[in-house]
């Protein structure tokens, strides 16, 4: 079996492309000098990326007629340019690796582009249909590429938190409602990961607080320089503001043994970086000494030490040279002249910028997103043309809740990165892409980034999270399992658990998005990350409020409530109490859910938290609505559909209007109910979210059955059940199988009808949430009565009006003793019947589709009390009323109801007439339950 690559022209890795017929070697798309013999080395290597190529194979195929003597020291010479050209380290090998005594071994996973006509890789691009071959032993794997919680988007450097949930984290809907699987992102070759360095920060000497700004701007560029060259992998900022949160560290000079395995648990890094600054003189004539000091997490101890200074203007110069001692005490290797130039690119022109972009960035990562942005602005009127700055303002924005000016500022910084390195290049284009919802793209350069960097898992949860966003949950999962499998404890990192609760959570599957919270909360523990475990918790609480578990819910949430208010973290502790409002609504306590999302509410207006500000009033839209206060909830959706606006929060946009449609169908405003369901539908359309998009056409599919039109109605859950599939997104499930089938019910499909409900059932079932359970309940219950099941349809009644009560769901409730009522008659249970009549109507509600279940449930009592004329009156009203207001279902029943009390009366010419429009009424719009009924009144018309 030939298992040998594609035999073509170019084969490409991490940046790279080589074409071995040109004998050119480019990186990000320019080119890199190399010799011909170097380069016919790496040519033979990458014709078997992951092997063994032994000294023996390269000297027959190379160097035959040398000596052995000439053979080594040119094989010696060669490896060495080859490594230069790579940026590649015989220590620390990323793509070829020394096997002593025997040869040499590429590393890197290997593309081959199936077409050779395709242009050189750049930075921006992604490989859209290559072949992968890599080797792992004697196994050859073959595989086919097709072309982000606040903690968990602090993966990378300065990263977008964009989450946008319909029916879920953000938004949430009462009774309103295909991913190509990708390979694992980890190559199967073996990889070795590069040394972890955090630049930690530095104690200010000078007893000054206007030159506190030094210890995070000397930070920031400490951490440019090193990075460069791709040789270390630098933790990122955010990691470390975190971790000197949970470890409560402040700058200082050097840290104790075991504080350097604290960090090393916490963070993963190697080796850390500190130290401390003075910086003396009169201002604009400072003068700065910088101390460093370089420590050993593994060790325990300070391996180096040095010490730099310089004039403050000549800041960029001091810190190039602290970079460059570091980097020779980490066999680092000296920058290239173009790598140079693009560590310059990446910091601020002036020192002024720069210290606004310092105080900027230490802001945002103390979670005062405020003061973060004023600063940066600033920063950004100093320097306008400072990528970083613009990429760091994307990120206040996005967490006082403006996405389109997030949107804005992350394409100022990916407009701006052309001189920046390739990775940041292709890092920037990726949060642009991704805070512009554009899915494809961002998905190609995150994965790139990923396979590039296999020891970093930030890209790989990077890319997870916009999977995710996506909704391409099984990929998403799938990426996270592999990047557990990464070396040497990175694929422990507790973000993987965090984002696959994530993912779960976006699929629906809250048992799985549990067990993935509380893993990561108690690995968190261990670490010490109380930031970690605070958000572990919130997701963790609500995961079990969704399941059902309201005591487990309350006291996760509780927890994380305190751990968020400890380290400072307002929008996230905003959040959490906005997360206690929702449990103390789904537990039916509307008085304790009002004023706890009102403090969540004030909480976010007080901190300028408009994403967390429109999920409150969304909340308490929901409550206004289930305790029939139509106009306050639609006032509340208002303002929340204004906010989203505003801000520029599409998928916020699609869930404001698609609640407005619900509530305008409440009130019997069916054509502005429909115009805005349809609006919300094309808001979630345009930004690709499928999620929205199931959720608002399983709500127009409700407005369609009132409406009448029932084929339309089953398009769009048939539609909306398409999407769930797509998403993986189990509690949507539930919605669309009940109202998918109700209608199959009223269009005479029992058996279908039996198959959809069922499956609703015992899917909210597994998801635990009552008011959902008794939704399919009460479905079944109307079902099994006309199966002819009296008795059995009573008892599932009776369980779903108790799971409404529980849950203090008014217009629910009303329905389910509507539904009891007729069940009891079906077994004449008239003075039960007439109890249950008497409940419904007690229950006050304005919303028309209970009141119309109520009357037209008092009335089959009436006629079976023999108060035919009372009867006879509320079913006119009903009839005119329905009629009026487009709720044709209504209509007809009523009129199937009177047609009963007339035949039965013995107003046989007056009820033939109706029941024989009413069965022609019926069958024109598919109501086939209704028709079978008036036909079997004519019939017994005839026999009379």
């Amino acid at each position: 079996m030939d298992i040998s690559p594609p035999k073509t022209k170019v084969a490409r890795f991490g940046l790279f492309e080589a074409d071995s017929e040109q004998r050119v070697l480019t990186k990000g798309g320019l080119r890199v000098r190399l010799q011909d013999q170097p380069f016919q080395v790496l040519a033979l290597l990458l014709e078997r990326p992951g092997e063994v190529v032994t000294r023996e194979e390269i000297r027959q195929k190379l160097w035959l007629a040398d000596t052995f003597v000439e053979f080594d020291d040119g094989l010696n010479t060669a490896i060495k340019k080859l490594r230069t050209a790579l940026g590649d380290s015989a220590d620390n090998p990323r793509f070829i690796e020394t096997v002593p005594r025997r040869g040499y071994r590429f590393l890197a996973p290997v593309a081959f582009p199936v077409s050779t006509d395709q242009p050189p890789l750049r930075p921006h691009e992604a490989p859209q249909d290559i072949v992968i071959a890599a080797r792992e032993q004697s196994r050859v794997v073959i595989e086919k590429v097709s072309p982000k919680s606040n903690l968990l988007k602090g993966a990378t450097a300065l990263g977008l938190i964009l989450v946008a949930a319909v029916g879920g984290y953000f938004y949430r809907a009462r009774h309103t409602a295909n991913s190509q699987s990708q390979e694992a992102v980890v190559p199967s070759v073996a990889i070795k990961p590069r040394f972890s360095v955090a630049v930690m920060g530095f104690r200010n000497l000078s007893r000054d607080p206007a030159e506190m700004w030094l210890s995070t701007a000397l930070s920031e560029m400490l951490n440019t320089e090193l990075a460069a060259g791709e040789r270390l992998r630098m933790v990122p900022g955010e990691e470390i503001s975190r971790a000197k949160l949970d470890l409560s560290f402040t700058d200082t000079e050097a840290l104790a043994k075991e504080s350097l395995a604290n960090l090393r648990s916490n963070i993963g890094a190697d080796y850390v970086v500190l130290g401390s600054y003075t910086a003396l003189g009169e201002k604009g004539k400072k003068r700065i000494r910088l101390d460093l000091r370089l420590q050993d997490t593994r060790a325990g101890e300070t391996i180096a030490e040095e010490a730099v200074s310089g004039n403050q203007e000549e800041l960029f110069d001091l810190v190039s040279d602290a970079g460059m001692r570091l980097r020779q005490r980490l066999q680092a290797g000296a920058l290239a002249a173009e790598q140079t130039v693009q560590v310059r690119a990446s910091m601020p022109s002036s020192v002024t910028a720069a210290r606004l972009y310092a105080e900027g960035l230490a802001k945002l990562r103390v979670f005062d997103a405020i003061a973060a942005r004023d600063l940066l602005q600033k920063a950004i009127a100093a320097d306008p043309n400072f990528p970083m700055a613009h990429s760091a303002l994307a990120s206040a924005w996005t967490a006082l809740g403006y996405d389109a000016k997030a949107q804005k500022e992350a394409k100022l910084a990916f407009d701006l990165s052309a001189n920046l390195s390739p990775e940041e290049r292709m890092l920037a284009e990726a949060r642009y892409r991704e805070a512009n919802r554009e899915w494809p793209k961002a998905l190609e350069l995150y994965r790139t980034l990923s396979q590039t960097f296999p020891d970093n898992p930030d890209y790989g949860l990077d890319l997870a999270w916009v999977q995710s966003s996506a909704s391409q949950g099984k990929d998403a999962l799938t990426t996270l399992e592999s990047l557990r499998r990464l070396p040497l404890g990175l694929g422990a990192d507790t973000r993987i658990d965090l984002e696959e609760s994530r993912s779960a959570e976006m699929m629906g599957d809250f048992r799985r998005s549990q067990q993935a919270s509380a893993h990561a909360a108690s690995k968190a523990r261990a670490q010490g990350s109380q930031l970690i475990v605070a958000q572990a918790r919130s997701d963790e609480g609500w995961d079990w409020d969704r399941l059902g578990e309201y005591d487990k819910a309350a006291e996760a949430l509780a927890e994380a409530k305190k751990l968020f208010a400890a380290a400072g973290d307002r929008r996230s502790t905003a959040v959490t109490i906005n997360l206690m409002g929702d449990l103390l609504y789904d537990k039916g306590d509307f008085e304790g859910a009002y004023r706890t999302l009102n403090e969540s509410l004030a909480m976010c207006r007080q901190y300028g938290f408009q994403k967390c500000a429109a999920r409150s009033l969304n909340a308490i839209g929901h409550i206004q609505k289930d305790q029939g206060h139509l106009q306050l909830a639609r006032a509340s959706y208002e303002e929340v559909l204004r906010i989203n606006r505003e801000t520029g929060v599409q998928a916020g946009v699609g869930s404001a209007l698609s609640n407005i449609g619900n509530v305008l169908q409440s009130m019997g405003d069916m054509p502005a109910a429909r115009k805005k369901q349809e609006e919300a539908l094309q808001a979630f359309t345009e930004i690709g979210d499928k999620r929205g998009m199931g959720a608002t056409l399983s709500n127009l599919g409700n407005l369609l059955d009132d409406l009448g039109d029932l084929p339309g109605a089953l398009k769009c859950y048939e539609q909306a059940y398409k999407l769930d599939e797509d998403t993986g997104y189990k509690r949507g499930f539930g919605f669309v199988l009940s109202g998918w089938g109700r209608v199959l019910l009223e269009e005479d499909r029992l058996p279908e009808a039996r198959t959809k409900l069922e499956e609703s059932l015992k899917i909210r079932k597994e998801m635990g949430n009552p008011d959902m359970v008794g939704d399919s309940l009460l479905a079944l219950a109307q079902l099994t009565l006309e199966e002819g099941r009296a008795t059995e349809a009573e008892k599932l009644a009776r369980e779903a009006a108790s799971d409404f009560a529980g849950a203090k769901s008014i217009e629910d409730e009303v329905t389910a003793d509507a539904t009891l009522v007729r069940t009891l008659l079906a077994q004449q249970k008239l003075s039960d019947a007439r109890a249950a009549a008497d409940h419904s109507l007690s229950l006050k509600t304005s919303g028309f589709q209970p009141q119309f279940e109520s009357t037209l449930a008092e009335a089959d009592v009436q006629a079976a009390m023999g108060k035919s004329a009372e009867a006879e009156k509320n079913l006119k009203v009903s009839i005119a009323k329905a009629a009026k207001l487009n709720f044709i279902g209504y209509a007809l029943i009523a009129r199937l109801q009177l047609d009963a009390i007339e035949v039965k009366g013995g107003q046989t010419s007056a009820g033939r007439f109706d029941a024989e429009s009413l069965e022609r009424d019926a069958k024109a719009k598919n109501f086939s339950l209704i028709a079978r009924k008036a036909t079997a009144l004519n019939s017994t018309y005839h026999r009379q």
